[in-house]
């Protein structure tokens, strides 16, 4: 419980926004009591992702939008960290998935677009 209202501390103070009600679990591990937890914190609905370019291991300039942009489909989630080198290749992401007609969108629209109409509590 302290590591989700810390994080949803650190969200709101960096960006003024919440992450809630959107569970991502620290390393995609979760039992049901850790999402009973994060239930109880606010947090929905627990989100996974396919795309992980492992940039926490800090691989190098161009080595995160390689492993992007390799493996992104439609309807991918892709999990990134706040860090100076993903921070770095974000461009390139960006420019990337632009060329494939693809367009980040937030959870929200995605759900919606896929016929779950999940509302922010």
């Amino acid at each position: 419980m302290s590591r989700l209202r810390k994080a949803r501390h650190r969200w709101w103070s960096t960006v003024r926004v919440s992450p809630t009600p959107y569970f991502r679990p620290p390393y995609g591990s979760y039992d049901a009591e850790t999402v009973a937890a994060a239930g109880g914190a606010g947090y929905r609905w627990t989100v996974m992702w396919d795309v992980n370019p492992s940039d926490w291991l800090q691989p190098g300039d161009g080595v995160v939008a390689s492993r992007v942009l390799n493996a992104v489909r439609p309807g991918s989630i892709v999990v990134l960290h706040t860090l100076a080198g993903t921070a770095r290749d974000l461009p390139a992401i960006l420019a990337g998935l632009r060329a494939r007609n693809l367009t980040p969108v937030s959870l929200d629209e995605m759900f919606a677009a896929a016929g779950f109409g999940l509302r922010r509590r």
